[in-house]
């Protein structure tokens, strides 16, 4: 129990597991020995500041110090880069996930997005702050974090904030596997939860002694790779799976050795429901009355399953019966009475809830993404199209068809953002990271693809249907060469200007009424006319004239990538 009393303690590492995983890296065995100082009432299994390590688990991650053979740092040829061998593979399944939670001594209700909970001083962590508990969320991993209470009234003592770091550096460990210049990279099927815990316990100590403060916390964490769910459970937070309206695990609290975590593996399907909490959520509530409130969020939802709404609903209830001393039941008041202690009513904590519904990898988003963009290019192509075939009079005005038709495609991209904008936090929540500022260069990325491959099928199309006949089309300002060819490499070049212009049109979007914003727009829009116009020197009269048409798209494109690294820089330099 969490009031037991405890001076030194020295023990060696006895890990139960379900799974064996191959460590990340070539390590050497070590053994464990910890010690412990009766400063306070401190619980039963913890990770706790005051604990001086002398080495890791069984499963270590690979130092940031370690570096591989100098090939493996160097830039990936495109060939080797898609190679199977190499790549991260794609996760077969991902995270959907909602989270909710009560500050005991706040008394206030908290989700997610309440920025104003969020202590200002630390907005640089990815973990969030609930009362003394802490958690983080990904589309692999979910985590939590228990501040243990008992630090109060000892000098230096924050708990809460200790917590928050265990949290912030197991997600920070996780972001490695993400990196393509950290060995972790290399190794993304062989994470291990354990290791990650002891990692970031260790990085948190150390911040800890650099700060001058002591702390302590339980903690649970979850990694999904592929189908299988990797648990690590250090305490009395918890976690549970359920399926078809059933439980097909449940954690138990650690009990087997002092600060070493369960190491557990259980394989997870398409729907299923990982209910992850502090013990403020399993002490009040019982299992059946989870399971009664996951039904029930259940059968109101026909088309889809909502984590959010699960996650209130628990943090609602397991709030209700914390407050509550009379006619209420709760696990807290069954073990109490268990060990001949009087107590009534629910127990009075910080409660935190995480709700992850196990679905699809987001592939299936981006080519959404994909084709809704080129859905949009479309439309601004056959506006165009109709504006020209009833604009008989101006149809051999090259200069005014371009000049409606460039708005029109520029009108969709803006309507295609607002739908995006709309979309995004859905987007970001099935993203391999949910919080990362890269997110929207991506769906950027994505769209202008879509935008792309829709123009050039449409203009090059256009181009072979015009052309049936015999004979060979000579293009007029370029007589050595043919039409087709000016037209495949233009084709090529506005392909990859529209990638570049969708990518800097939403930052430009994202960034109004800024000046850099509509700086940004504007670079858009002139450049997109200025090469449009470029073209026009195809058939004219002008000698060489498709050459300068294509000097101008590459200017215009090394300009615009130019734009976007050093907005990615900055993107950059602000997250870390």
């Amino acid at each position: 129990m969490k009031s037991k009393n405890w001076s030194t303690i020295a023990s060696s590492a006895k890990h139960f597991t379900k799974r064996t995983y191959t460590p990340l890296a070539p390590c050497s065995a070590l053994h464990t020995h910890l010690t412990y100082y009766p400063l306070y009432k401190q619980p039963h299994r913890s990770f706790s500041s005051s604990t001086v390590s002398t080495a890791s688990p069984q499963f270590e991650l690979p130092d940031r110090q370690i570096h591989l053979p100098l090939n493996h740092h160097k830039s990936l040829p495109l060939f080797d880069f898609f190679s199977k061998s190499i790549a991260k593979p794609t996760p077969s399944y991902i995270f959907a996930h909602g989270a909710s939670g009560f500050a005991k001594r706040r008394h206030r209700y908290t989700t997610p997005d309440n920025k104003q909970f969020i202590n200002k001083n630390n907005e640089n962590y990815y973990s969030i702050q609930i009362g003394e508990d802490a958690y983080f969320r990904r589309s692999d991993a979910i985590g939590v974090a228990d501040g243990v209470g008992g630090w109060t009234g000892v000098s230096a003592a924050n708990a809460a904030l200790y917590s928050r770091k265990l949290m912030h550096h197991a997600y920070m460990e996780l972001e490695r596997f993400d990196n393509i210049d950290d060995p972790c990279f290399y190794h993304y099927d062989e994470a291990d939860p354990v290791s990650i815990l002891q990692k970031s316990y260790e990085e948190s100590m150390e911040e800890a002694q650099q700060e001058g403060i002591i702390g302590s916390c339980t903690a649970c964490l979850a990694i999904l790779r592929h189908e299988e769910l990797r648990i690590a459970n250090l305490g009395d937070c918890g976690i549970s799976v359920i399926r078809h309206n059933d439980y097909i695990f449940r954690s138990e609290e650690q009990q087997h050795s002092f600060n070493f975590p369960y190491q557990l593996g259980t394989t997870v399907e398409k729907g299923d429901i990982i209910i992850m909490g502090s013990d403020g959520l399993f002490d009040n509530l019982f299992d059946k009355e989870i399971l009664s409130i996951v039904k029930s969020q259940l059968s109101t939802r026909f088309l889809s399953i909502e984590p959010q709404k699960i996650s209130d609903a628990l943090a609602e209830r397991a709030k209700y019966v914390s407050s509550c001393k009379l006619n209420v039941d709760s696990p807290f008041q069954v073990r109490a009475v268990s060990e001949g202690l009087y107590y009534q009513g629910g127990k009075a904590d910080d409660i935190s809830v995480i709700v992850a519904i196990v679905n699809d990898s987001p592939n299936a988003q981006y080519v959404l993404l994909m084709v809704s963009s080129a859905f949009f290019c479309l439309i601004a192509l056959l506006l165009s199209s109709i504006i020209w075939y009833f604009a008989k009079s101006t149809q051999a005005m090259h200069f005014v068809s371009i000049t409606y038709s460039v708005a029109i495609q520029e009108l969709c991209r803006w309507c295609f953002y607002l739908l995006l904008h709309r979309a995004e936090s859905g987007l970001n929540t099935v993203s391999a990271n949910p919080k990362s500022p890269f997110n929207r260069s991506i769906f950027s990325f994505v769209s202008g693809f879509g935008y792309a491959l829709m123009s050039a099928l449409v203009g090059y199309i256009s181009l072979l249907v015009e052309s049936i006949g015999p004979g060979v089309m000579m293009c007029p300002s370029c007589p050595r060469a043919t039409l087709y060819f000016i037209s495949a490499i233009t084709t090529s070049l506005f392909s990859l200007m529209h990638m570049v212009w969708m990518m800097i049109a939403f930052e430009g979007f994202s960034e109004l009424p800024k000046t850099k914003g509509w700086l940004k727009v504007l670079w858009v829009i002139v450049s997109h006319y200025g090469a449009s116009f470029a073209t026009t020197l195809n058939s004219s009269s002008v000698n060489n004239g498709c050459i300068y048409s294509i000097l101008i798209s590459l200017c215009i494109i090394a300009i615009s990538c130019y734009i976007i690294t050093m907005s990615l820089k900055s993107r950059f330099r602000l997250q870390h």
